[in-house]
């Protein structure tokens, strides 16, 4: 095995995929009370007892990896005088956490017409709905200062009243953190490219829709690959050199004076560069890739291949499917740049330009300003005077009915080209025929 197949292998090693899905126990009466607490006179219990069952959750994760945990939120119930509850759910360390928890739409059979709960949110769109970024004062040395609340982001089952009963038997999984700090950093980064982020609602710019790519695990979940990492940078070369482990180090450089910008190793360049900047997280790397393909797809005159940027971008390492056979070449689609991808965003958006690209909706359109809003819903326009946006990728927002009963429709993503564009711009969902609200024949649901 050679010198960068086995720091490959190594930095791979984290076993930070074994801790994210978290069981949950039976909820308790302390649960339970909470949840009609919260749940006032408007509020269905079930979603509020999800929310529950994610603050647990995330308090087994921490305790798991050996931080001290305080269940803040409890306070309610114990001391509600004590109002730290009000701002944030759990105390970690010295870190205050607020719990955010999506819920998968259910899943629809087409044989039976039955909704099925998933753990998974694979073709299918959640976010994370933050009202404001909180501060806590805290006593320093001497003065009172103020700290920012950490958001946690969860994804749950969508579990019905009826099925509430049998929550403990469904994993929920944890995304990772963000806060206000990190979500300026990432405007701070898309300042200079080609696309306007926006992460607040466009109705009321102070509450935050964060998709799952914004958050990110704690350092302290990257003890190996951090290690081959500062070894790859002080080292510089790596064997035979290893081109995705100097990009995750911040070192890479391609070799070839004449690289394009706009090539798989022009974004290995990218990410390098930002890395060295701004630190490895799953939020940089995954706007850098999106900035790339946005750009490659405005010009590209020739072929997209997909595999030359998944070969690029992911870690390949040797495993053994079973004991005592041979090896097999691995490629970790969950661990872009050495960077956990629980719901492998980053080859999701891969495949989806890849589409993009087949289906030519490119062809004729001459994007120069783009868009990316925080239901994650990326549009564009042909020039930056022009008033009309046309979207590109988007997600469905509508419903589907099947008999008398209505379910989410959540289809993830919507895909220009794939589907029609209503007159406003936006594309028209193939499962359910909702677009947008301007559009009053398709804004009831449709049936399957």
């Amino acid at each position: 095995m050679n010198c960068a197949r086995k720091l490959t292998d190594e930095a791979c090693s984290d076993p930070v995929g074994d801790r994210t899905s978290i069981g949950v126990p039976k909820p308790t009466q302390v649960d339970l009370l909470l949840a009609k607490m919260w749940k006032g006179n408007s509020r269905a219990i079930d979603g509020m007892l999800s929310a529950r069952m994610a603050e647990i959750a995330v308090g087994t994760y921490f305790r798991n990896i050996n931080s001290e945990v305080e269940d803040v939120a409890r306070w309610q119930l114990d001391d509600p005088a004590r109002e730290d509850w009000k701002r944030f759910d759990l105390r970690v360390g010295k870190s205050f956490i607020d719990v955010k928890n999506a819920r998968c739409p259910p899943r629809r059979n087409h044989d039976d017409g039955r909704w099925k709960h998933r753990n998974d949110a694979e073709g299918l769109y959640v976010s994370h709905c933050v009202p404001r970024f909180k501060q806590q004062r805290c006593l320093g040395d001497r003065l009172n200062i103020s700290k920012e609340v950490k958001i946690a982001g969860v994804l749950s089952p969508y579990l019905g009243k009826n099925t509430l009963v049998d929550a403990h038997k469904y994993q929920l999984l944890f995304l990772g953190l963000t806060s206000e700090s990190r979500v300026k950093r990432l405007k701070e980064v898309a300042e200079a490219g080609p696309i306007e982020l926006s992460l607040g609602e466009l109705d009321d710019p102070n509450r935050f829709l964060l998709p799952p790519w914004v958050f990110n695990y704690p350092d302290s979940e990257y003890k190996e690959r951090d290690r081959v990492l500062e070894l790859v940078r002080s080292q510089g070369a790596v064997g035979n050199g290893d081109k995705l482990l100097l990009a995750a180090a911040g070192t890479y450089r391609s070799a070839n004076l004449s690289v394009k910008r706009l090539s798989p190793d022009g974004l290995l360049e990218a990410v390098a560069e930002r890395t060295a900047k701004y630190g490895l997280s799953l939020p940089i790397v995954y706007f850098t890739v999106l900035e790339h393909l946005v750009e490659l797809l405005s010009c590209l005159k020739g072929k997209f291949v997909e595999e030359e940027y998944m070969e690029a971008l992911f870690p390949t390492t040797e495993v053994a499917l079973f004991p005592d056979t041979h090896k097999t070449l691995h490629l970790h689609k969950k661990r872009p740049f050495f960077v956990y991808d629980p719901l492998t965003t980053v080859e999701t958006l891969i495949h989806t330009f890849h589409k993009i690209w087949q289906f030519g909706a490119f062809d004729g359109r001459q994007f120069r300003a783009y868009h990316l809003g925080g239901l994650n819903i990326l549009r564009g326009k042909c020039a930056a005077s022009d008033s009309h946006w046309t979207t590109i990728l988007a997600y469905c927002g509508g419903q589907l009915r099947y008999g008398n009963k209505l379910g989410p429709c959540g289809r993830n993503p919507l895909v220009l080209g794939e589907c029609k564009v209503c007159p406003h711009g936006r594309l028209i969902c193939p499962d359910c025929g909702s677009c947008c609200r301007e559009c009053k024949d398709r804004s009831g649901p449709s049936s399957p």
